[in-house]
């Protein structure tokens, strides 16, 4: 299994979550369960597109009904699905 680099999320460190940019980890499976709500938000994290992005992108899906929240990104983060690097300046 992949090793997730989770260096944006390490406890006392400031990240800006909407504005990280997300990275999916080659080779990762989905940490989520299959045909839910969370397995659609899962699908719709992409390389290069930033939390705040993912968030509407999952807002404006008709097929999720749920919202997406920063514990799922930090899931995704601790089952090495994706990685999280900081905006570029």
């Amino acid at each position: 299994m992949a090793k997730a680099n989770t260096a944006t999320h390490k406890p006392g460190t400031t990240t800006v979550l909407s504005t990280s940019v997300i990275k999916l980890v080659p080779g990762a499976s989905n940490p989520a369960s299959k045909g839910s709500d969370r397995n659609r938000r899962f699908a719709l994290m992409a390389n290069g597109l930033t939390v705040g992005q993912w968030y509407a992108a999952c807002r404006n899906s008709p097929n999720i009904t749920g919202r997406a929240h920063n514990r799922l990104v930090a899931k995704a983060v601790s089952k090495g699905y994706i990685t999280l690097t900081p905006p570029k300046a």
